[in-house]
């Protein structure tokens, strides 16, 4: 989250540079109409010097276009609408509203993203694992997004990730059976997502007090079918092989899990197939007798 808002920032700054710079240096001089005014007369002044040596003009006509020209340029000057009155408020008024902007069009941007952006799914986005949700959680502010979050959702009841969001904030705040309800809703509107998939088999699992079999075990199976190297999938799938006494089975999953994840999960799926190997061992034994 703290990326994002750096982002924004970020962003921002380089808005009010592009609309400040203008307004705080001015209008280029070289486009001032006052200043065009004057190299106006004095070009005029010169194609009529010209005009005059060359015999083009009568030496009478000379003083009276000069007159012309002299009261154009008066007329510029004394002209109230002219930059020689309106520079002086212009330089006072550019950094005035060059201030305004930098007080007012922030805060307008963030009351405007808080309305009609989307704050929540950026809070919920930001969330780095079951650690940093809990760690929201503490401070009180994950009850407060997910309950907006949820909102959302019933004016945008077709959004999948969105569900899936609340699903997975519903498990860490241990609202099973919502998380259950929330991940039927996304799995309604996503079908082949192996993740949601095993996700949601995990939840029902915990809500069924640990049962891994029945509609979990095909959520699993769903699971596997669209990626067979999920990793998620492969630790439920061994788990519930085991639940069933099924060690041959559960072993092949972990085979499986333990090529498929990195060290740490590796490690855990040896563990678990030597617990395996040994049960079926005790379990061979037993038959023996």
């Amino acid at each position: 989250m703290t990326t994002f808002w750096l982002i924004l920032a970020v962003m921002m700054v380089i808005a009010l540079a592009c609309v400040i710079a203008p307004l705080w240096h001015g209008p280029d001089s070289r486009a001032n109409p006052r200043t065009m005014a004057v190299a106006i007369y004095r070009s005029g002044m010169a194609e009529l010097e010209q005009e005059c040596s060359s015999g083009l003009m009568p030496a009478e006509h000379r003083a009276r276009t000069q007159r012309e020209l002299e009261r154009r340029l008066v007329d510029e000057a004394r002209d109230p609408s002219s930059p020689t009155a309106s520079r002086w408020a212009g330089n006072v008024m550019r950094p005035v509203v060059a201030a305004l902007l930098v007080a007012l069009l922030p805060a307008g941007a963030l009351v405007l993203y808080m309305r009609i952006g989307d704050p929540v799914a950026v809070a919920i986005e930001s969330m780095d694992g079951a650690q940093n949700v809990q760690h929201m959680d503490s401070q009180g502010s994950l009850e407060y997004v997910v309950s907006r979050l949820a909102m959302r959702l019933r004016e945008q009841p077709n959004d999948a990730a969105a569900w899936a969001m609340l699903a997975r904030s519903y498990v860490v705040l241990e609202r099973v059976e919502d998380a259950v309800a929330a991940y039927r809703r996304a799995l309604a509107l996503t079908h082949a997502d192996p993740e949601l998939l095993a996700d949601y088999a995990d939840a029902l699992a915990t809500l069924r007090g640990g049962d891994l079999n029945g509609e979990a075990l095909q959520s699993i199976q769903a699971a596997l079918a669209l990626d067979p190297v999920n990793v998620k999938a492969l630790a439920l799938a061994g788990s519930a092989a085991l639940d069933r006494r099924d060690y041959r089975q559960a072993m092949q999953y972990w085979e499986q899990l333990k090529a498929a994840g990195d060290p740490e999960i590796a490690a855990q799926a040896q563990r678990n197939i030597e617990t395996a190997g040994a049960l079926m061992a005790t379990a061979r034994d037993g038959q023996a007798r």
